[in-house]
C-alpha cells in the first residue's frame, strides 16, 4: 500500500451551538489540514497521485474556509463545525475530487490548536 500526504493551513471563526447548554462565543483557529491518500497501484510513471493535483485540490478547500465564519458555510450551517465533522466533511471533497483508480482518502486530520487534533477515516 502506498500513502501520499499533503496539508494546507486556513484561518477561520466558529461557534459550537448548545456547547455546555449555551451557544459557545464566536472565536478563530489557525487549522491545519492533513489529508492522506493511498493506493495499492502506482501509475506508469511511478506514483500514486502527483503531489501537485493533491495541492490544488487542497488550495479548493482551503480557499473555501478561508478567512470565513464556518457556521455559515454548509453543512455547518446545519450542524456544529467540530474538528471531527470539519475532517469528515474534508474527507468526502477530496474523494470526489481524486481522479487516480483505486486511490481513496485514508485519513483527514484537523488540527485546531497546535496538539489538538481530530481525524476522520472514512470505511
Amino acid at each position: 500500500m502506498y500513502r501520499v500526504i499533503a496539508e494546507t493551513a486556513f484561518s477561520a471563526c466558529h461557534q459550537l451551538r448548545d456547547y455546555e447548554g449555551t451557544t459557545e462565543r464566536l472565536h478563530g483557529h489557525n487549522w491545519r489540514v492533513v489529508v492522506a491518500v493511498e493506493g495499492r497501484e502506482l501509475s506508469p510513471e511511478g506514483y500514486l497521485v502527483d503531489f501537485l493535483q493533491l495541492q490544488r485540490r487542497l488550495e479548493t478547500v482551503r480557499t473555501r474556509y478561508e478567512h470565513e465564519l464556518l457556521n455559515e458555510i454548509p453543512p455547518f450551517d446545519r450542524v456544529n463545525p467540530t474538528a471531527e465533522l470539519l475532517a469528515r466533511e474534508i474527507a468526502g471533497q477530496i474523494s470526489d475530487m481524486l481522479e487516480a483508480p483505486g486511490v481513496h482518502v485514508a485519513y483527514v486530520r484537523v488540527e485546531e490548536a497546535p496538539g489538538c487534533w481530530a481525524e476522520y477515516r472514512p470505511d
